[in-house]
Order: structure tokens, then C-alpha cells, then sequence
């Protein structure tokens, strides 16, 4: 009887260590996956989807559609479809433009990416439209998860641009300076755009590191895959620009000249899981032309501010 109520008795501790033991252990909460599925844009005062995105089991982009707005005939008059082929490391993406008012008329396009193990774009190739000859050669370094360095070559031309990033201590970009030049024939051209992006430092959500890197490049500008690599929200971001065109290579004798100071400034709203639910931006621009042979055409102007867009992303979590 005794040796029963001691088996009994073991039995009731060991279970009893079991169930504690379970008790202590710390499971950490599974990271989610954000992804935007969709873009509203403000028309008549009524949210309208222009973009929609469609993802793989993996997470990655299948699908993006794109809706342009004629603000005239308040009417989406073109709808651009980008589906993406993909196989391990690459991506082929054919691109269908239908334009609703010249009886759905189409034309098609041809996009190459290649992708680091991180799933970080490193090369994006735009074909003409033979979708054989290579247009343009984008390449993008990456160090640790952050962009270093992007080069544009536009191949026919043998011209290249390249942006070199570098981060200050909180992991926001510093102006970024690019210079270029065109040979003509006998005139020179030199460009030079400084790119100065200005923070919230209080708010770690930067709205366009959340658009798929992809959908920066073919439906943006391959320089706002810079501005998503800030860390901070980005309120905003500006471009002065310079181009000299001078008489001749040896630089001696200018021409014309023209400057230009573009100023984008977005205001955001958060829902309660700290995702961006509301996007305005609005712009100013400034630009200057100098004519040194006929200064009669000399000329400068102001424009804005204004109301660039009202943006409304949905995101889902996984």
C-alpha cells in the first residue's frame, strides 16, 4: 500500500515538473511578413485603386498593375500589367501597357532582375522593344542589408551614373552627389544633382522601404530605391540640379546654363500597428536658365507649392 501511494505520489511530481517546465519556457513571437496589396489614390474626393499587387507563396511579387488617371476626362486611361517569371535568382518581367482611349491599343515591354541570397535587387536590365537589345543596365551594390552604391549605364550611349550612399550613425543616407557628362559635337554638357533626403528621427517607419523593390524601379524612379533606405521617415526630399553646356570639351567658353531646385515634402498618417494608412505629398520647384549668347532668352521661375498626390496604402501581415 505504501509502495502504491509512493508511485502515485512520483508520478503526481513528475507530472507536475512537466507542466511547469512548459510554463517556463519564453516562445518568442513569430516575426510577420508586410506586404502592400494595394495603392488608393484621392480623385474627386473618393479613394480609387490605381495600383494592385499579387505575391507567391514566397512572398514574392507575381503581379503588379498599374492604373494612370486623365484628371480631364476623369477617366483611367491606361493600365500597365508587369508579370514576373521567375527562376532561382532571376526574374523575366513582361510588361503590357493597354490604353483605354485609343481603343485598347497595346504595347509591351521587357524586364530582366537578378537578385542577391537576400532577395535584394542587384541588377535590372530595360530591353527596347525588340525585347532583345539592352536599353538600359542598372546595377546596385549591397553591404549588410544596406545600398552602397547604384549605377546607371544606358548602353548605346556608353554613358553611366553613379550614386555612392553612405549612412550616418542612425542609418539615413547623406546627400548623395552625381556628375556626368555628354559629348556633342563640338559642345560639352556637364549635370551635376545633389540628392538630400531630411528625417523624422522619432519615427522608425520609412513608407517606401515597404514598397517591393521592384515596383520602386518600374513604376517610380530607380532613385527613390535610394530614398526607401533610410531608416527614419522621410519628410522630404530634394534635388538640385546643374547642367553646363560649354563650347567645347576643353571647357573654356559656357553657353547656357541651367539650374533647378525640386523640393518633395510628405506628411503621413499611422494606423495602431504603426503602419502608414495616409500619404501626401506635395512639391515646390525652382529653375534657372542662363543664355551667355543671347542673354534675351534668360528666364527663371517658381512652381508651387502644390499638391502632388494623396496616397492611401493596404497592407496585409503573415
Amino acid at each position: 500500500m505504501k509502495k502504491q501511494n509512493f508511485i502515485v505520489t512520483l508520478l503526481f511530481v513528475c507530472i507536475f515538473s512537466a507542466c511547469s517546465n512548459d510554463d517556463d519556457i519564453i516562445t518568442e513571437p513569430e516575426k510577420k511578413t508586410t506586404l502592400i496589396t494595394k495603392l488608393e489614390r484621392l480623385i474627386d474626393d473618393q479613394k480609387v485603386p490605381f495600383s494592385t499587387f499579387a505575391y507567391d507563396n514566397n512572398n514574392q511579387l507575381t503581379e503588379i498593375v498599374y492604373k494612370e488617371y486623365d484628371t480631364d476626362s476623369k477617366n483611367f486611361y491606361k493600365t500597365s500589367t508587369y508579370k514576373f517569371t521567375r527562376n532561382g535568382k532571376t526574374a523575366r518581367v513582361n510588361l503590357t501597357d493597354v490604353y483605354h482611349n485609343d481603343n485598347d491599343r497595346q504595347e509591351t515591354d521587357t524586364y530582366d532582375f537578378k537578385y542577391d541570397d537576400n532577395g535584394n535587387v542587384i541588377e535590372w536590365v530595360v530591353y527596347a522593344l525588340d525585347g532583345i537589345t539592352k536599353e538600359e543596365i542598372y546595377t546596385i551594390t549591397w553591404n549588410n542589408g544596406n545600398l552602397t552604391k547604384l549605377t546607371k549605364l544606358w548602353v548605346e550611349e556608353n554613358e553611366n551614373e553613379t550614386y555612392d550612399v553612405i549612412y550616418d550613425a542612425n542609418g539615413n543616407i547623406q546627400p548623395v552627389t552625381v556628375e556626368s557628362f555628354h559629348q556633342g559635337i563640338p559642345s560639352y554638357t556637364t549635370y551635376k544633382s545633389v540628392y538630400t533626403f531630411s528625417v523624422n528621427t522619432s519615427k522608425n517607419v520609412n513608407f517606401f522601404s515597404l514598397l517591393p523593390q521592384e515596383c520602386i524601379l518600374l513604376t517610380i524612379e530607380a532613385e527613390y530605391l535610394i530614398l526607401s533606405r533610410n531608416r527614419n521617415e522621410v519628410i522630404t526630399y530634394t534635388i538640385d540640379s546643374q547642367s553646363k553646356t560649354y563650347t567645347s570639351s576643353d571647357k573654356t567658353t559656357v553657353e547656357r546654363e541651367f539650374t533647378s531646385k525640386e523640393t518633395f515634402a510628405y506628411a503621413f498618417k499611422y494606423d495602431s500597428n504603426g503602419l502608414p494608412t495616409e500619404v501626401i505629398e506635395s512639391s515646390t520647384e525652382f529653375v534657372k536658365h542662363i543664355d551667355h549668347v543671347y542673354p534675351e532668352n534668360n528666364w527663371e521661375h517658381t512652381y508651387g507649392p502644390s499638391l502632388q498626390d494623396a496616397i492611401y496604402p493596404i497592407f496585409i501581415q503573415k
